[in-house]
């Protein structure tokens, strides 16, 4: 190209033209792109909804709204001006003898070959900010998805009731089902985990019976006496509700994080207590549990008190009904155990349809946004690593040419293939090194403070930036060896040669 400049101004063409022509012949390369990745995006749309199960914006809205064609604009507009607007003033600046004469250097061989290394950096810089970001949005994702509970969400079909029905309807349920050889067990409850605790906006506040102490919010669940044990939810100390106990009416359970709020170091020192504030006359605690995850993990333990379903059942509670399969049926086998339950649904309730959602699925309905971020990220990853790589195959080719001579007189000199690639490579792993340098501190805040989010989460520790270093380390070094291996290789005399 710096001869074909180099001719121009020798047959008259002034530096405005040759800058205009530069910029002309940047802009419709630009257009071509985008015109290209538009194409691209069009017909990738119908995979992203697919695979990310996601309602990507594609109508005319988006496309001929004012922000999107102003942010178009402004990519075009920077495109032309890194592309072109520089390297025209540079090519059209050079002295048509010197360039003719192949002594002509763009911007001197020293800061051209610095601005190509410093954009190698660039590259690598987001790729591996990418990298690191994806593996550690997967471990968080992992870590959520197989984290203990506090109690067993598999195999539990859910049915959902309905507000102001009958007491009675859910107690025959129950009878009818617990007969049944597909059902392992029933139990009752005003709140599903996976949702959050609500009783319209009620807060109800308590304290401890006989202290002075500051009343303290809690959550309020109403269950009956198989709830807990349908979940596989364990006690710390104390029992569950049994109705052929009189008291039990009167009376509540709380879970560990009650038992804290309330001032007890030892939650199981809370049993045998008595709560006011729920009640006009104070009720004991026959059982304190332990901590289970009502919600996400991103929502710390809330302090829940435990009320029994069948003296406090109110119209405006929500109603579940909580059958745990038995396990003893096949997958296949799941279907008729569904069909069941709806059958005995219809005979205790046959005007509100039936209606159900399995526990374990309805949990993780919680992750779903986290899920279909970290897909994404991965996606952009997968991309990021891909244009790096693009680029220092681009560089190490263009290293190659500028140093065919340089390798060639090595070779007569003796020196090895091996030595001729360490020598070559060695350059490159300088510049992932740099990289990784400034990338790591950029993504650890990022990280630190996405991570924030989440009341159980991983701990940040070196495995964590490792194993994505090496393994951008190692795909980059794969790129160049390969590219370089074939010039290592050659004939010193064709080098020469061709010099």
């Amino acid at each position: 190209r710096r001869r074909e400049i180099g001719v121009r101004k020798v047959v008259g063409s002034t530096k405005t033209q040759l800058t205009i022509q530069l910029l002309v012949e940047s802009f419709v390369i630009n257009m071509l792109s985008l015109l290209l990745a538009f194409l691209i995006y069009r017909l990738s749309i119908p995979l992203i909804e697919s695979v990310f199960n996601i309602a990507w914006p594609s109508g005319p809205d988006t496309f001929l709204s004012g922000k999107f064609l102003l942010f178009i604009g402004l990519v075009m507009s920077l495109g032309i001006i890194l592309s072109a607007l520089y390297p025209a003033f540079i090519l059209s600046s050079l002295k048509p003898a010197a360039v003719l004469n192949g002594k002509g250097q763009v911007m001197g061989g020293y800061v051209g070959f610095n601005l190509r290394k410093s954009l190698i950096v660039l590259q690598f810089v987001v790729c591996t900010v990418f990298c690191i970001g994806t593996f550690v949005l997967y471990r968080q994702l992992r870590f959520m998805k197989e984290h203990d509970l506090g109690m067993d969400v598999d195999q539990v079909l859910v049915v959902k009731g309905y507000g102001f029905q009958p007491v009675q309807v859910y107690e025959n349920f129950r009878n009818l089902a617990s007969r049944e050889s597909v059902v392992h067990s029933v139990g009752f409850s005003s709140a599903a985990p996976g949702e959050e605790i609500i009783a319209l906006s009620l807060k109800p506040k308590v304290s401890l019976a006989g202290r002075s102490s500051e009343p303290k919010e809690v959550k309020m669940i109403a269950v009956d006496e198989n709830y807990l044990r349908t979940l596989k939810i364990r006690f710390i100390s104390g029992r569950g509700f049994d109705r052929s106990v009189l008291t039990d009416s009167k009376s509540v359970i709380i879970n560990e994080a009650a038992a804290r709020l309330l001032g007890f170091n030892e939650p199981r020192d809370a049993l045998n207590e008595s709560l006011v504030g729920l009640d006009k006359d104070p009720l004991p605690v026959i059982g304190v549990i332990r901590n289970y995850h009502q919600r996400s993990l991103k929502v710390g333990y809330e302090p829940i008190v435990f009320l029994p379903a069948w003296t406090n059942d109110f119209g405006w509670n929500k109603r579940f009904l909580f059958v745990r399969l038995n396990p003893a049926f096949t997958v296949d086998e799941r279907r008729h155990q569904i069909t069941q339950v709806e059958t005995i649904w219809k005979k205790v309730s046959p005007d509100k349809p039936f209606q159900y959602f399995f526990l374990d699925s309805h949990f993780d309905r919680q992750y779903k946004a986290d899920s279909t971020f970290t897909s994404l990220f991965i996606f952009f990853s997968v991309s990021a690593i891909l244009i790096a790589c693009l680029g220092v195959f681009g560089l190490v080719a263009y290293t190659m040419l500028k140093r065919t001579k340089e390798i060639g007189v090595r070779k007569v000199l003796g020196a090895s293939v091996q030595s001729i690639m360490i020598l070559i490579s060695g350059d490159f792993a300088r510049l992932i090194i740099i990289a990784s340098l400034i990338a790591v501190p950029l993504i650890l805040l990022v990280l630190r403070d996405w991570l924030d989010q989440y009341a159980f989460r991983i701990d940040i520790h070196y495995g964590l930036f490792l194993i994505p270093l090496a393994f951008i380390f190692v795909l980059a070094m794969t790129t160049v060896l390969c590219k370089s291996l074939k010039v290592a290789s050659s004939n010193p005399v064709d080098s020469l040669r061709h010099e």
